[in-house]
């Protein structure tokens, strides 16, 4: 198992971007890339970590936490999950995640997917 498991046939980014940006949770890459008609534009992505989002049964049921955060409204009832952490691979982040919202450890671990949601991210 590769450490960040990318969907065949997907580009991360551009080879030539460079990184213009480096924030708390995010990094910025550019890159100048030849459209269509010719003319050259200046493309951008904003990188985060990965995030890992756990389905876990127990007993035959779907282990689901409730979660609230500070700038929402109401709690939501959702899998476990967040973002995989400096130097972990997906499955460490997941154990983690899994442990930390719901006190529950797993010997055994399956990939189901891997996908990226926004091209180019």
């Amino acid at each position: 198992m590769t450490k960040r498991p990318i969907p065949k046939r997907m580009k991360v980014f551009s080879d030539t971007s460079k990184e213009v940006f480096s924030g708390v949770r995010f990094k910025v890459f550019q890159w100048e890339q030849q459209v269509f008609d010719g003319s050259v534009m200046t493309y951008e992505v904003a990188k985060r970590n990965d995030a890992v989002t756990v389905l876990a049964v127990r007993e035959g049921n779907i282990v689901l936490v409730k979660e609230q955060q500070p700038h929402w409204h109401t709690e939501i009832i959702t899998t476990p999950g967040g973002l995989v952490d400096e130097g972990e691979d997906i499955f460490q982040a997941a154990q983690r995640e899994l442990k930390e919202e719901t006190g529950y450890t797993y010997k055994d671990w399956y990939l189901i997917d891997a996908a990226l949601v926004a091209p180019g991210v």
